[in-house]
């Protein structure tokens, strides 16, 4: 991106009258003194300023059409086939001479040597173009006219300007739906266009200049550059905008009536809008730009302070009796050179040349493979794509690697790598070998308590059909409950009679199968057939109470559980107890008795003495 500001040159119209006593050219050539002499009538104070400085990219005094397009055009061309959008504009009063500086006047054709910017710069291009004979370029024209805020196109004058419309596409960038673009390939015909073009263009007459445009004009010229070195796939697209702006004027001076001066009305209104877009580009605290005020802002847009680069040419009549239409033009082209726009190289990628490019490419690396190889003493090596045939022969030979005999680690050869596709083939098959792996023989399901569980290296995983997941359960089942649960029996009382500790499991993240899939009917252990998912296919029939949660059944209390346990599982200990404590009784009184005649004191000398 180029970040550059609005390029202006000033040329003064050749005058035998000209203002020399108020208009004065430095000799650096790029900028002059303008001083106006006060008005009279204003009084004894009078604060009119008197001098003014301004300062611009070049001024050319008194020169010709070659001298401007040296200044001007040769950059221009330049910059337009590098793939820069252009713009260049002629700006200034009536009769100033912008018309003459653009095409050269009405009768381009009986002066060669008067020829404007517009014809010099189409031959310019033409013969750049002649002089790259690896680059082709396609050129189109259009020829657009904004005459009292309606669009025409004076290549088809058949157009509706209501079917002329001005839209921004998705990149911001400014285009004219319903124009024409007429491809050329010659010189010749793009003149032939302009020529036509300026047949159809409004024209009228007032004090001032007798061939006066009463319109906006902008002849444009798009381009798509293929280069053949660098690759045909990039596509280098810029336009070159040569616009003629119509002059302002004073209806005073003019002394315009009817039409033309409805025409002039339009002309100053468009021109006061360019110049409130002009003022708030040169604002830096200024938001918003106000492009849609008018047809010839919103066109344009790209030339303002978007992707172009721009050049304006400010036109002045250098006489005494246009002083202040001088002074007005020589500060408004002083509010340009503040404005800064942000150019852009313009390519879009071909997708059918690209496509070729990247075939190309393949064919010469390959070749490349190949005679690496050759050097290598390397031998039927491919790189090509695997056929489906070649695919399953390597899964195959990866097939017998995988299920090498355990213990004899040199019974198959491994596998040679020959190049990256065929280490990513065999990387592949070894996946699809993965997934459609058997699952693991013996794998055990049974019914314990209400639940379904799977036994996996001797620990039973509760299988929760709700959510879907396993609880693994911390009750270890020693080897001989296996037996049992695998045989035929009730597996929920052998799990219950050789579990250690809590029942209660962690959730496992381990897929399942789904609440539907559960069966019912009464359940015996299980050793079903696997698929490849590692699932049974079907369950038996178990009878599996399905209790909702909102009707769970609370555990009983500390109490009723006690007198559960006495009557039931605990019911011989109890027993035992009581037998015990009964015993222990009725013994009590006799030990009491017999203790009242033990005599303590004799009794502590015989310890005594036992202990010496």
């Amino acid at each position: 991106m180029v970040r550059s500001a609005v390029r202006v040159v000033l040329r003064t119209r050749p005058t035998s009258k000209f203002a020399e006593d108020c208009i004065k050219m430095n000799s650096d050539n790029r900028s002059i003194v303008l001083s106006m002499p006060k008005r009279e009538g204003l009084g004894v104070v009078n604060h009119q300023q008197e001098s003014y400085n301004f300062k611009f990219d070049s001024v050319q005094h008194n020169v010709g059409q070659e001298k401007m397009f040296e200044t001007c055009g040769e950059e221009m061309v330049r910059n337009v086939l590098d793939g820069y959008n252009v713009t260049l504009l002629a700006y200034g009063q009536t009769g100033a001479g912008k018309t003459y500086t653009m095409t050269g006047g009405k009768y381009t054709q009986a002066s060669y040597s008067q020829r404007g910017l517009v014809p010099r710069t189409i031959s310019d291009l033409f013969n750049m173009i002649k002089a790259k004979t690896n680059t082709a370029v396609t050129v189109r024209i259009s020829y657009a006219e904004i005459y009292n805020e309606n669009i025409y196109d004076l290549l088809d004058p058949s157009t509706q300007p209501t079917d002329l419309v001005v839209h921004e596409d998705a990149k911001g960038g400014v285009q004219v739906k319903g124009l024409c673009y007429r491809p050329v390939a010659s010189e010749e015909d793009a003149l032939g266009l302009l020529f036509e073009g300026e047949s159809n263009r409004a024209i009228g007459e007032h004090q001032l200049n007798k061939a006066s445009s009463r319109s906006h004009t902008i002849f444009s010229l798009s381009l798509e550059s293929r280069d053949g070195v660098e690759g045909q796939e990039r596509v280098l697209l810029s336009k070159l905008h040569l616009v003629d702006l119509a002059g302002s004027e004073r209806l005073s001076k003019t002394k315009s009536e009817g039409s033309v001066a409805k025409e002039a009305q339009y002309i100053n209104k468009s021109l006061s809008f360019l110049e409130q877009v002009i003022i708030a580009l040169g604002d830096k605290s200024r938001d918003h730009i106000p492009y849609r005020s008018s047809k010839l802002t919103h066109m344009l847009k790209d030339s303002l302070g978007g992707n172009c680069k721009t050049i304006m040419i400010a036109n002045i009549w250098g006489e005494s009796a246009q002083l202040e239409e001088t002074l007005s033009t020589c500060k408004f082209a002083q509010r340009m050179t503040r404005v800064a726009n942000d150019a852009t190289v313009n390519f879009r990628q071909d997708a059918e040349m690209l496509v070729k490019k990247y075939e190309r490419e393949i064919r010469e690396l390959k070749q490349e493979l190949a005679m690496h190889d050759s050097f290598s003493s390397r031998s039927g090596v491919s790189y090509d794509k695997y056929s489906e045939g070649q695919r399953v022969e390597l899964r195959s030979m990866v097939k017998i690697f995988l299920e090498e005999t355990v213990g004899i680690p040199d019974s198959v050869d491994p596998l040679e790598m020959t190049s990256l596709r065929h280490m990513k083939e065999i990387l592949f098959q070894c996946r699809h070998l993965y997934q459609e792996r058997p699952a693991p023989i013996g794998t055990e399901w049974a019914l314990i308590g209400h639940d379904i569980c799977e036994c996996m290296d001797d620990q039973w995983l509760q299988v929760d059909l709700e959510c879907h997941t396993l609880k693994r359960t911390r009750a270890m089942i020693s080897p001989e409950a296996r037996e049992e649960i695998t045989g035929v029996g009730a597996a929920e009382d052998v799990a219950e009679k050789h579990a250690v500790g809590d029942a209660e499991g962690e959730e496992l993240s381990m897929p399942c199968a789904p609440a539907d899939a559960r069966p019912e009917g009464d359940m015996q252990s299980y050793t079903p057939r696997s698929d490849a998912s590692g699932l049974p296919h079907e369950l038996p029939e178990l009878s599996v109470p399905k209790t909702p949660a909102a009707q769970s059944v609370p555990p009983p209390s500390k109490t009723d559980a006690y007198e559960n346990y006495k009557v039931g599982p605990g019911a011989e200990l109890f027993n035992v107890g009581q037998t015990s404590m009964s015993t222990f009784l009725g013994v009590e009184p006799q030990m009491g008795a017999d203790g009242e005649q033990i005599d303590s004191e004799g009794a502590e000398k015989e310890i005594q003495g036992t202990r010496e």
